[in-house]
């Protein structure tokens, strides 16, 4: 069976440290199933979140490409991921 993997994270309100790990496992997982594209959510406030966000998706490996979302898909306070 399939295992069933949200395609939304939604991570307002963590520090960048605590959101790391968060995050990791949540591509790790969607990496996985085979999940095209996953959504992260971290709210606009001052952008130290999503800095955090994209540093690490930088550099990580399943990750071919991000982009903030559109306005109709939450904006500046939305990472969109594509996945490997």
């Amino acid at each position: 069976a399939a295992m069933a993997v949200t395609r939304t994270l939604d991570i307002r309100g963590m520090t960048g440290e605590e959101a790391l790990p968060e995050i990791e496992r949540f591509i790790v997982d969607a990496s996985m199933a085979n999940v095209p594209h996953v959504e992260i959510i971290h709210g606009k406030g001052t952008g130290a979140l999503r800095k955090h966000v994209q540093n690490l998706l930088r550099s990580y490996p399943l990750v071919t490409n991000f982009r903030l979302g559109e306005w109709h898909e939450g904006g500046s306070g939305i990472t969109i991921v594509d996945l490997k």
